[in-house]
């Protein structure tokens, strides 16, 4: 399945990629990874949600939207990616600062069983 077409048949569905991530469960960063290569469980959870997956590019024929309007929703869609992406990075950065934390401490304590 294109993911564009599935960005899409979100966008009919939901204002945001975010509104969708948190009505099937899933956070932003799962939401996005999944979004790029779904799997036939996570097509199941948008289903469920009544996101069009059959034909996602008769949601966007059959749509009112203006051109306009499907340009913003995709800003939108690369903004929460973006955003997601970011936030991803940043639990990344608090994971190795946690890590260089514990690393200092446990040479600070093997310096001081040293020093005994």
């Amino acid at each position: 399945m294109k993911t564009m077409g599935l960005k899409y048949a979100v966008l009919s569905k939901f204002e945001t990629m975010e509104q969708c991530a948190n009505a099937i469960g899933m956070s932003k960063s799962s939401f996005s990874r999944a979004l790029k290569n779904p799997s036939s469980k996570f097509l199941s959870k948008l289903a469920g949600v009544g996101v069009e997956i059959e034909r996602p590019q008769d949601v966007i024929k059959n749509s009112e939207l203006s051109d306009s309007e499907l340009l913003i929703r995709e800003l939108k869609g690369i903004i929460y990616e973006k955003n997601a992406l970011i936030e991803e990075q940043k639990s990344i950065i608090e994971q190795k600062d946690l890590i260089i934390k514990q690393y200092e401490e446990l040479n600070k304590t093997i310096k001081s069983k040293r020093k005994k």
